[in-house]
């Protein structure tokens, strides 16, 4: 089973962190979670979809991804896939996508239309040794960072980003 929960409730966010089965996404304001924000949009292992189940709650919601097949218990190894769709604060200029578990291969996308974002900078903190793959595209296509080989949990990337508008605040030289 693995559980994905998005809150606006530092208490909320504080006590999911101690389930490892959970990813989690805390968000700002103490306003209700718009339902855009976060979406859990598939889960699969080995490629077969599996079953998901979104709970709405006051400060958030939780999607939980119960696998039906019986490969996680099967001893062997297993592909375990899943997307998922998050809007965040330009404002913000920054977005980490961590690791939080053995992972063999990884592949992550950022699409930036109509953000008002100009430039961003792909980082990455993978433990691997094949190259990383780095694809930006001009200024309004997608961004995406991939690599095969073992990553190992505590890697991560994270995007960068200046606003279009603080580039015109700048001094003129």
């Amino acid at each position: 089973m693995r559980k994905f929960v998005s809150t606006t409730n530092p208490d909320h966010y504080r006590q999911a962190l101690t389930d490892p089965a959970a990813k989690v996404w805390l968000f700002s304001d103490n306003a209700p979670l718009d339902a855009q924000a976060f979406t859990l949009l598939d889960y699969s292992v080995n490629g077969t979809p599996q079953p998901i189940t979104k709970t709405d709650h006051p400060d958030g919601r939780a999607y939980q991804a119960t696998p039906s097949s019986n490969a996680a218990n099967s001893g062997q190894d297993y592909l375990v896939s899943y997307s998922y769709s998050t809007l965040i604060e330009p404002r913000g200029h920054a977005m980490w996508i961590d690791i939080d578990k053995p992972t063999n291969g990884v592949s992550v996308e950022l699409t930036h239309t109509g953000t008002g974002i100009e430039r961003i900078t792909p980082l990455d903190f993978l433990t691997t040794t094949p190259r990383i793959h780095r694809s930006e595209r001009g200024s309004a296509a997608p961004i995406s960072i991939s690599a095969d080989g073992w990553i190992q949990p505590k890697s991560g990337v994270v995007f960068i980003w200046t606003l279009t508008s603080e580039l015109n605040e700048l001094p003129q030289t």
